[in-house]
């Protein structure tokens, strides 16, 4: 059960530090939102205003990103494998912890990718949005 955890915070860690080698784009402001982009509207987030990435946006990517994690683990080991909820619990507060500081630096294309990733190779691909 040790090893499922450890598979969920490695990859979210190994997310992490792949987003963070493309420094987030910002526009003057300070936000990292980026130059807003013509003709594109960007829908305004949890606490945070337009493109800002607000602490919301970063506790639904750290559930979205357990939760695909956590359905293919399921999927490929024994059930006695599976971590528990009381696991899962805590390494979603270690999470929230340790990359909330750096995922509201994100850009929001980076967000936005992570949350419509429907499995981790989805995921993982969104280092790569500029």
């Amino acid at each position: 059960m040790i090893r499922a955890v450890v598979v969920f915070v490695v990859f979210l860690l190994a997310l992490a530090a792949a987003c963070s080698s493309h420094p987030p784009k910002t526009n003057g402001t300070g936000t990292g939102a980026g130059a807003p982009d013509a003709g594109a509207a960007t829908p305004p987030t949890g606490d945070g205003a337009g493109g800002a990435v607000s602490a919301a946006d970063c506790d639904r990517v750290i559930d979205h990103v357990l939760g695909v994690m956590n359905d293919e683990l399921r999927a490929q080991v024994p059930e006695d494998e599976w971590p528990t909820e009381e696991q899962l619990a805590e390494s979603r507060a270690r999470l929230a912890t340790d990359f909330m500081d750096e995922c509201r630096q994100y850009d929001r294309a980076v967000i936005d990718c992570i949350l419509a990733g429907k499995d981790s190779a989805a995921i993982a691909e969104c280092a790569t949005v500029e």
